[in-house]
């Protein structure tokens, strides 16, 4: 078997071990073996082979991982977390809101969310009120003017 096969061999193993360790540690060394046996097949010394294994593996580490992570890290605001797609509807507040600090209850869209007042105002039960804001899983709300 001829050298070149063993280095395409090695970078398909480093790109299946991508998949089980995202580091992008091993898919910039299989890209880095894949550029080696692009210059194995021209016939360059082992010198430029490891030249060509070095810059493969550097393009792929600082060009390649950004452009993945921006792929897979992509803000999508239909995938929003429940809480954070509640920001702008209105609810019914069931449970009194005192003010910034205890939380009261409001119900949106059939759930039952714990709520605090976004101006540390009273919110009395059986008024509406606009979700204006979240922390953590408590949303901030303040009283629907009519």
């Amino acid at each position: 078997m001829e050298a070149w096969i063993y280095l395409v061999i090695l970078a398909i193993f480093c790109f299946i071990l991508e998949i089980f360790i995202p580091a992008f540690i091993a898919l910039s060394v299989g890209a880095g073996l894949l550029a080696a046996m692009a210059g194995m097949l021209f016939g360059l010394g082992a010198g430029w082979l490891f030249v060509l294994f070095i810059w493969g593996v550097l393009i792929a580490f600082f060009l390649l991982k950004p452009l993945m992570l921006r792929a897979g890290y992509r803000r999508n605001l239909l995938n929003r977390s429940k809480h954070n797609s509640l920001i702008g509807k209105t609810g019914l507040v069931v449970e009194e809101i005192p003010g910034a600090v205890i939380p009261g209850r409001i119900k949106i869209d059939g759930d039952v969310w714990p709520a605090v007042s976004t101006n540390g105002s009273t919110i009395a039960a059986n008024t509406l009120a606009v979700v204006d804001g979240t922390d953590s899983i408590i949303l901030i709300v303040k009283p629907l003017i009519s």
